[in-house]
C-alpha cells in the first residue's frame, strides 16, 4: 500500500553516503508509488533571503523543502541548545507535517535541524525510524575524534568534557544536549536502524535502550550495475605486473589514504591509486609521504565510473582512521570483485570477512597495512582466493524492501551476538606495585580471550594497544588517585580497595554519580562502601587471585640469604601494614642468639611511598650488634 513518507536530511545534492543514499532511497520509493517529502539543512546560502529562509522544489518525483542560511553551516559547535532546538526549524517542519501528513518519518540526520524535531512528530502521533549516518546522536563533532585526532570515547562526564572538545563555552549545556538528545530519541522514535553493529553497540553504550536500536544493513544501486558490468564475470589475478591498490572515496586525513600511501613506502611493487576528492593540505602530505614516487591522486569520479575504475584495481584500501559506521565503498569495492583491505574501525571491517574476501588490520597501523600488502603481494594464489571468495552484492532492491517492511511496523533480524565485548582497562601497568601487578596480570589473561576486546590506558607507561574497532562497552578502573569521572560510553566498574573505615562523602556521591559497580577484594571492604550508602546492588566481592605458576613452593629459592628460620615480611613498610608492630616484636621476642632473620622485601619506599615508609627505621635497627635482619 503507497504510504505518505518523509525524510529529514542534512544537504541534498551534496556529497557523502548521508545524502547520496536518502536522496537514491528517496527517489526509488517514489518509483515504487510512495509519496515522499525530505526536509533538510540545505548547504547552499540564498543570497538576499532572510535567515532561515524555506525553499521548495520537485525533483526525481520528491518533493524538496530546504532551511537555508542557519546560523551554521556543518557542525554547530558552541552551540548546544541549537541541537536540541532550533525554534525557527522546528517551527517549518511543524509546517511541513501538518501539510504533507506523513504515514511515517525516516529521520536521516537531525544535526543542523535539531532533536525537537521529534517531539513535533510525537505530538501529531506519526512513527518514525532513524538511521544514523554518522555519530551525531553521540558526538557534537560527528565522529567521536578530538581536535588533535585522538580518539574519543564519548561524552565524559555526563557530556561536560564536549565542551573544551568543540571549543564551546557552555558546559551545562553539551550536558543537557547529552542528556536530551537521548531522551527525545528514546521516547519519541519508534526504531533506530543502525547500520552497522558496531553503531549499534556504541549507541547501547551511550545509552539508547537496547530494545529499539536494530542493524538495518545499507545498499546502494551503484552496487548492482558495478556487480552486473564487472564482478559478476571477471577473471581472476593481477591486472598488471604490480599490485595496484586504490583508495575510493572522499579522501579526508579521518578516512586513512595517507596511510595506505605510507604503507606502500616499504612494500616493493605496490602502487596506490586515490579516487576521490583529496584537500589540498592532504595532497601535500601525501606528496611528501611518497618517496618512491608510486602514489597517484587520481582526482574526483562520478558514479558511473565505478565500474572502469574498479577494472583497474587489485584491492581497494579502507583505512580509516575513525570509528567509521558502514563505508559504502566496503560494498562497492566487493561488487567490482576487488578485494578490501579493511582497518578494524567502527563498521568497515564488518562488511569484510577476513582471509575469505579481504583482509582486516588494526586500525590507524602502518606496519599492520604494509604487512598486509606484502601478503597480497607474495602469498600464493592468495589475491585470486580473495577475488574467488566475494560473493554478489546484496541488491538495492532487497534493501529497499526491507526499509518498506520496518515502515510497515516489522522488525529486522536479530542482532549479531558474535561480535566481541570492548573492554578500556585503565590504570598503571609499569609500576612495581600491587595495582600495576594486577592490571598487567589480568589483561594479559583478557587479551587471549576471544569474546573480549581489550586496550590499556596508563598514565606510567606508553602502551602500543590497537584502537578498539568501537568505544568500550565497559570500562574497569584500577588506579589511584582514583578517577570517579562519568565514562564516555559504556559501563563503569571501579575497582576500590578501602581500609580506612567510613568512605568519603564526595566518593558516595560520584558513585551513584558515575559508576555501575563496585568491585571491592572482600566482605569487609564492602561494608564500608554499603554502610556509607552506596547501593548494596552496587558493590561486588571480587576477591584477589594468585597466579600459581609464579606463587609455588617447588619456585626457584633465594640464594645469599643468613642460615636460620627466616620470616618474610613483603609490601610496603607504611604504619598502616603493621610494619612498627613487627619491629617492636623482633625487638622485644629476639635477641642475638636466636637463629631467626628478618627479611624485608619492601616496595615503594622511593616512590609512591616516600616520606611516609619505616625505612630509617629499619635499618637503625638492622645496624645493632646482633640484629639479623636483611
Amino acid at each position: 500500500m503507497p504510504l505518505r513518507i518523509a525524510f529529514t536530511m542534512f544537504g541534498w545534492n551534496d556529497s557523502g553516503g548521508g545524502t547520496v543514499l536518502p536522496r537514491a532511497l528517496a527517489a526509488e520509493l517514489v518509483r515504487r508509488g510512495h509519496e515522499v517529502t525530505v526536509f533538510h539543512a540545505a548547504v547552499a546560502r540564498l543570497d538576499g533571503a532572510p535567515a532561515y529562509a524555506v525553499r521548495e522544489w520537485e525533483e526525481d518525483g520528491v518533493r524538496v523543502v530546504g532551511v537555508h542560511n542557519r546560523a551554521s553551516v556543518m557542525l554547530d559547535l558552541g552551540y548546544p541548545h541549537r541541537e536540541i532546538d532550533d525554534p525557527p526549524v522546528a517551527a517549518a517542519f511543524a509546517r511541513l507535517l501538518d501539510e504533507a501528513r506523513p504515514d511515517v518519518i525516516h529521520w536521516h540526520n537531525l544535526h543542523n535541524l535539531g532533536a525537537s524535531l521529534v517531539d513535533e512528530a510525537v505530538a501529531r502521533g506519526v512513527r518514525s525510524i532513524f538511521t544514523p549516518h554518522n555519530l551525531w546522536l553521540v558526538c557534537p563533532r560527528n565522529h567521536l575524534v578530538r581536535g588533535d585526532g585522538s580518539l574519543c570515547d564519548g561524552p565524559a562526564d555526563h557530556g561536560r568534557a564536549c565542551a573544551q572538545c568543540t571549543g564551546g563555552r557552555d558546559v551545562d549545556g553539551y550536558a543537557r544536549r547529552r542528556e536530551e538528545l537521548r531522551e527525545r530519541v528514546s521516547r519519541g522514535v519508534d526504531r533506530i536502524a543502525a547500520v552497522s553493529e558496531a553503531v549499534r553497540r556504541l549507541l547501547v553504550g551511550a545509552g539508547y535502550p537496547a530494545a529499539m536500536v536494530d542493524v538495518v544493513r545499507q545498499a546502494m544501486p551503484g552496487t548492482d550495475r558495478v556487480w552486473d558490468a564487472v564482478g559478476s564475470t571477471r577473471a581472476p589475478g593481477r591486472v598488471g605486473d604490480e599490485l595496484v591498490v586504490g583508495f575510493i572515496g572522499s579522501a579526508y586525513a579521518h578516512k586513512g589514504p595517507q596511510l595506505i600511501a605510507e604503507a606502500a613506502q616499504a612494500v616493493e611493487g605496490v602502487r596506490v591509486r586515490i579516487h576521490g576528492d583529496v584537500p589540498e593540505a592532504l595532497a601535500a602530505h601525501i606528496a611528501r609521504l611518497d618517496g618512491r614516487g608510486v602514489v597517484e591522486l587520481a582526482g574526483r569520479y562520478a558514479h558511473a565510473d565505478l565500474p572502469g575504475l574498479l577494472a583497474g584495481l587489485d584491492c581497494a584500501a579502507i583505512p580509516s582512521t575513525i570509528w567509521d559506521c558502514a563505508p559504502l565503498a566496503v560494498a562497492e569495492a566487493l561488487a567490482g570483485r576487488v578485494p578490501v583491505l579493511a582497518a578494524r574501525m567502527g563498521g568497515v571491517a564488518e562488511g569484510v570477512r577476513d582471509g575469505v574476501d579481504g583482509l582486516v588490520v588494526d586500525g590507524r597501523s602502518v606496519d599492520g597495512l604494509a604487512a598486509a600488502l606484502r601478503r597480497l603481494r607474495d602469498e600464493p594464489g592468495l589475491l585470486e582466493r580473495l577475488q574467488a571468495g566475494i560473493e554478489a552484492p546484496r541488491r538495492w532492491a532487497a534493501y529497499v524492501d526491507e526499509l518498506e517492511e520496518l515502515y510497515a511496523g516489522s522488525r529486522p533480524v536479530a542482532p549479531r551476538t558474535d561480535v566481541p565485548i570492548t573492554v578500556r582497562w585503565t590504570g598503571d601497568q609499569a609500576a612495581v606495585s600491587s595495582l600495576a601487578a594486577i592490571n598487567r596480570a589480568v589483561t594479559a589473561r583478557l587479551a587471549a580471550e576471544p569474546d573480549l576486546l581489550v586496550a590499556r590506558t596508563t598514565t606510567d607507561l606508553v602502551v602500543d594497544d590497537a584502537p578498539l574497532p568501537y568505544p568500550p562497552e565497559v570500562e574497569v578502573r584500577h588506579a589511584w588517585p582514583h578517577d570517579l569521572t562519568a565514562p564516555g560510553a559504556g559501563r563503569l566498574a571501579l575497582i576500590q580497595p578501602w581500609e580506612f573505615g567510613t568512605v568519603p562523602r564526595a566518593w558516595v556521591e560520584a558513585t551513584h554519580d558515575a559508576v555501575d559497580e563496585v568491585w571491592v577484594p572482600s566482605a569487609y571492604v564492602r561494608s564500608m562502601f554499603v554502610d556509607c550508602g552506596v547501593e548494596a546492588g552496587r558493590v561486588h566481592v571480587v576477591p584477589n587471585g594468585v597466579d600459581l605458576e609464579a606463587y609455588r613452593p617447588d619456585g626457584p629459592r633465594r640464594d645469599g640469604l643468613p642460615e636460620g628460620r627466616r620470616l618474610l615480611f613483603v609490601g610496603g613498610t607504611i604504619f598502616r601494614k603493621g610494619i612498627d608492630l613487627l619491629l617492636a616484636a623482633y625487638r622485644e621476642a629476639l635477641g642475638a642468639d636466636d637463629d631467626v632473620v628478618l627479611v624485608i622485601k619492601d616496595v615503594g619506599s622511593s616512590t609512591f611511598y616516600r616520606g611516609r615508609n619505616a625505612r630509617a627505621e629499619i635499618d637503625a635497627l638492622a645496624a645493632q650488634p646482633g640484629a639479623r635482619i636483611v
